[in-house]
C-alpha cells in the first residue's frame, strides 16, 4: 500500500509538472518557435514518404533583403511531374493575424523563397476567428492545425498534398527556367525598392520646388 501510495504521489507530481511546463510555454515567446518545430517534423515525415525535400530556412535571408519570411522550403524531386519546384510553408502561432494579413505574408514568403505555392500552417490555439481548417486562395493554401490532436493531422496533410497538385499544374519548368525566375523576382524586389526611393526624392523635390515658388515670390513682393 505505501509503495502504490509512493508511486501515485510520484506520477501525479510528474503530470503536474509537464502541465506546469505546458502552460509557461503557452505564456512564452519561444512557444511559437515550438510550433514551428513540431511543424517542420510533421512536414518531414509527410515529404521522406514521397520522397520530398524539406529545408529549414527560417533562419535565412531569402530573395527579399533582410527578410526572412517562409520558415520551410519543400523541393518536389526530379521523378515528380514537377519536378524541382517549391512549396513554402509558413508556420504561425500568434493570435494578432486576420485572413487579409495571412495572405499578404503568405504572398511574401512565395516572393521571398522562390516558390510557386505556399502552406501557411496556423495554429488552433491563436488561428483567425472563423477560419476553415482548410482553405485554398489562388496559390496560397491555408490550414489550421492542432499539433496536440493527432486526429488534426489530417487537415496538415491535405493541406500538403494541395500544395502539391498547385504545383503540378503552376509549376512545371526546368532548373533553367527555374533560375531566370529568381533572377527576375530579385529584379523585382530591386525595382520595388528604388520606386520607393523614387518617390522619397519626388516629394523632396516637389517641397524644394514649392519653396523656391514662394521665396521668388516674396522677393517679387519685397522688390515691387
Amino acid at each position: 500500500t505505501d509503495a502504490q501510495s509512493s508511486f501515485h504521489t510520484q506520477v501525479v507530481g510528474m503530470l503536474s509538472a509537464l502541465n506546469a511546463k505546458k502552460k509557461a510555454e503557452a505564456r512564452s515567446t519561444t512557444h511559437g518557435a515550438t510550433f514551428e518545430e513540431a511543424v517542420g517534423d510533421r512536414l518531414i515525415a509527410l515529404a521522406s514518404r514521397a520522397g520530398d525535400i524539406v529545408d529549414s530556412c527560417g533562419a535565412t535571408t531569402g530573395v527579399i533583403r533582410a527578410s526572412r519570411v517562409g520558415d520551410f522550403v519543400i523541393t518536389l524531386p526530379p521523378d515528380s511531374v514537377a519536378a524541382g519546384a517549391n512549396i513554402v510553408v509558413e508556420a504561425k502561432e500568434a493570435g494578432n493575424y486576420t485572413l487579409k494579413s495571412t495572405l499578404e505574408e503568405a504572398d511574401m514568403a512565395r516572393r521571398n523563397r522562390a516558390a510557386a505555392v505556399s502552406l501557411f500552417v496556423h495554429s488552433a490555439r491563436s488561428a483567425p476567428q472563423g477560419l476553415e481548417p482548410l482553405s485554398k486562395y489562388g496559390n496560397d493554401v491555408v490550414v489550421v492545425w492542432d499539433s496536440e490532436n493527432e486526429s488534426s493531422d489530417v487537415v496538415l496533410q491535405a493541406g500538403y498534398l494541395t500544395a502539391k497538385a498547385l504545383c503540378v499544374r503552376t509549376a512545371q519548368r526546368s532548373l533553367k527556367d527555374k533560375e531566370n525566375f529568381i533572377r527576375i523576382d530579385k529584379a523585382i524586389e530591386i525595382i520595388r525598392k528604388q520606386m520607393g526611393g523614387f518617390n522619397e526624392l519626388k516629394t523632396t523635390g516637389e517641397t524644394m520646388q514649392n519653396g523656391a515658388a514662394k521665396m521668388l515670390d516674396r522677393v517679387r513682393i519685397m522688390h515691387g
